[in-house]
Order: structure tokens, then sequence, then C-alpha cells
């Protein structure tokens, strides 16, 4: 047996062995064994008890996912009717300076609380993200400034119309 190829000794091993071939394992086995029965550890209760807290994780996820999309269609409506007004445009520009703010101080706060546990590396990354955030803040601030000092500028341009009209 010894002197033989392997492509003949797995020849004569698949004629002499019926059950070669349900020895393999594979998706069948896995799906055979359940269905006979032969899981370990098999626990009615505990299967219910999993079942029902994923179908309550499940309710939540819809749940917080249906009102996330009412909160969007809402801000979409109250979007478009206040879009083209500089109001809209300021307060949207004070709630981004605001979220931004709020990182910093997230940052800050982080920095604080893990200072000893850091590498200096983490720490210079942290740094750089809140200069960052301070740079877009005051970009934001820069905005807000040039769309007041238009809408003061387009004020006086209807000033001036109307007393050249009265």
């Amino acid at each position: 047996m010894n002197e033989l190829s392997w492509g003949v000794k797995l020849q004569i091993l698949k004629d002499y062995s019926p059950e070669a071939t349900n020895r393999r394992v594979g998706m069948e086995a896995l799906v055979d064994g359940r269905q006979h029965g032969y899981r370990k550890n098999h626990d009615p209760v505990r299967e219910y008890e999993e079942y029902a807290i994923k179908l309550k994780v499940f309710r939540m996820m819809h749940e917080s996912i249906s009102d996330s999309e009412a909160k969007i269609k809402r801000a979409q409506l109250i979007k478009k009717n206040y879009e083209n007004s500089t109001s809209f445009e300021i307060g949207y520009i004070v709630g981004d300076a605001t979220e931004k703010y709020g990182e910093m101080l997230d940052m800050s706060a982080t920095l604080e609380r893990v200072y000893h546990e850091w590498r200096p590396l983490d720490h210079i990354n942290v740094y750089e993200h809140v200069a960052n955030r301070g740079i877009e803040i005051n970009q934001l601030i820069d905005l807000a400034k040039s769309i007041t000092e238009s809408m003061n500028e387009t004020a006086e341009y209807r000033r001036r119309l109307l007393n050249l009209s009265l």
C-alpha cells in the first residue's frame, strides 16, 4: 500500500469505504445535526428569553428609526419654509458653531480625564482636533458676519430706493 500513489489510494478508499463521502464536514452536517437535535446545551427557556430580548431590541430600533424619520421630515418642512431667509442662515451657522464648540469641550474633557494614560502622540492629535474645530468656528463666525453685512447693505439700498420714490 505504501508504493501506491495518492490518486490510487483515494480511489481505493472511495471504493471500499461507503461512508467516506458522509464523513465530510460541511453545511449539510450542520443542518442535519440541528434537525436531529444533536445540539449541545439545548435550553428552550433560554432560547425563548433570547428571542424575546432580540424582539425587544428590534422594536426599539424600529421606534428609534421611525422617530428619527419623523424628526427629519419636520426639519425638512421647517427648512423649506425658512430656507431663503437670513435668520435661517444665521441660525444654521450658530447651530453648527455650537455643535463644534461642544465637540471641543468633549475632547478637552476626555483629554483631562485620561491625561496620564495617553501617549504624547495622542495628546498632539487631540490638540490638533481642538485647533481645527476652533478654526472652523472662526470661519463660521466670519461667514455670519458677511451675511449680516450683506443684509445691512441690502437694507440700506432698499431705504435709498424708498427715499427716492417718496
